[in-house]
């Protein structure tokens, strides 16, 4: 496991000794180069930087208490992760501040990752802030540095003397910021000691920010070009979509496929998948193959609702789905929440029902039904079991429908091509090495 946070610190400490240098630094490099040259593996590059990297600390004490507590965590990271622990120490770092849990969901955090993903290929690191354990947990796996700040994730106003001294300390030269929970004076603040890069899908106030940042299909309706002036940078629109590597790697649509995805993200707070399947059989419809991804923060009854129906042969449930465009791409039909998801299934080409149970979705669900790229059953909230209906109809309009799949299909891969987390991490790569 690699070392994060407060025990990548511990490495970054020993190593620096070693490298703080550009010449040192460059040996690294020309060392490893002649190994390869001579036909020796990785093995033995780990094996000489691990000896010249601690060999100041075992002159000194191999047997301190401080060494004690650190050579077992060597240990653990040998092989492959110590030579990923040295390429990340010498990256530049960007720290990006968001939340995920069973309110918020995980799209924000789903969003940020791909960021990081992308922007590690580039050559700049990520180290992930977060409000509490919570979120902590929603990064299990993800292998990116990870701040507990120990703040409330609905009032972040409450931190923000400690993320200024966290700027400080760590040098910060660029905060991305992912939250609907921030005040213009939090944004400002933070402003003032570093480089804030902005990433919403609203537009509540005049964000302080060095860089705004809505992907979203309906951000150049909401007046930011109006509203701001050249001290802010605007990266809008589709283009900008921030999705996984998954979804990059395109394939034909199969529209002939009789199967149904359906997702309402990490949370289902109004129930609304046991309802849509007793729909569905009512309606006929059990000769489709539904798969079912039940959310990390589905509520307990609600799940055993769910699995009582995996006694029929064509109801396919999933959790903790490991590659959810593989998935996706397996069914010719999508029935979806108007959250980040609808961006997934565009980049797959999946014809969607989309549908609306929070405020930050009801642009997303209208932009997509006007514009002719999906069906919309409309605020769940508000409509209750006349929406669910209306996910029923949905299907049924595409079910009967191929060429109208098609077409719905083809609309969605030009509006999303998958690579707007690359542009996006070359634009704050770029924002990054700016001088403040």
């Amino acid at each position: 496991m690699i070392p994060t946070g407060k025990n990548l610190d511990i490495y970054r400490k020993a190593i620096e000794k070693k490298l703080k240098k550009p010449k040192e630094c460059d040996l690294l490099t020309r060392r490893r180069a002649a190994q390869k040259s001579e036909g020796q593996n990785d093995c033995h590059w780990q094996k000489w930087l691990t000896k010249i990297i601690f060999k100041s600390e075992k002159k000194e004490n191999l047997e301190s208490e401080n060494m004690q507590e650190r050579y077992p965590i060597l240990a653990a990271a040998m092989g492959y992760y110590i030579s990923n622990i040295i390429k990340r120490i010498i990256m530049e770092r960007i720290f990006i501040r968001v939340d995920g849990n069973s309110v918020l969901g995980l799209g924000h955090i789903m969003r940020c990752y791909a960021i990081a993903a992308a922007l590690r290929k580039i050559g700049v690191d990520s180290c992930f802030l977060v409000a509490d354990k919570d979120s902590v947990s929603a990064m299990a796996g993800r292998n990116f540095g990870v701040w507990e700040l120990g703040s409330e994730w609905n009032d972040l106003d409450k931190e923000t003397d400690l993320l200024v001294k966290l700027i400080q300390r760590e040098k910060i030269k660029l905060l991305l910021i992912d939250s609907y929970y921030v005040s213009e004076e939090y944004l400002k603040t933070l402003r003032s000691y570093t480089k804030v890069a902005y990433l919403t899908g609203m537009n509540y106030f005049t964000y302080p920010a060095d860089i705004l940042i809505n992907y979203h299909i309906y951000a150049e309706q909401l007046g930011y070009r109006q509203q701001y002036d050249n001290s802010t940078k605007l990266i809008l629109g589709c283009d900008y979509v921030p999705l996984r590597r998954e979804f990059l790697e395109s394939e034909p649509y199969n529209p002939d496929r009789r199967a149904v995805f359906i997702t309402t993200g990490g949370t289902d707070p109004y129930g609304i998948v046991p309802k849509l399947l007793v729909l569905l059989q009512e309606n006929g419809l059990m000769d489709l193959d539904y798969h079912i991804v039940i959310g990390k923060y589905y509520d307990g009854d609600e799940v055993v609702q769910i699995k009582e129906w995996k006694r029929f042969p064509n109801i396919f449930l999933y959790e903790d789905v490991k590659s959810m465009a593989e998935l996706m791409k397996n069914c010719s039909i999508a029935v979806s929440a108007a959250g980040s998801t609808l961006y997934e299934l565009c980049a797959c080409g999946i014809p969607t029902v989309t549908f609306v149970f929070a405020e930050n979705q009801k642009l997303s669900a209208e932009a997509f039904f006007h514009q002719g790229l999906m069906e919309s059953a409309g605020d769940i909230r508000e409509r209750g079991d006349n929406g669910i209906k209306d996910i029923v109809r949905g299907i049924q309009t595409y079910m009967f429908n191929r060429e109208l799949r098609i077409k719905r299909s083809c609309m969605a891969k030009l509006f999303v091509d998958g690579k707007g987390a690359e542009r996006l991490a070359e634009q704050l790569k770029r924002e990054m090495e700016e001088q403040k």
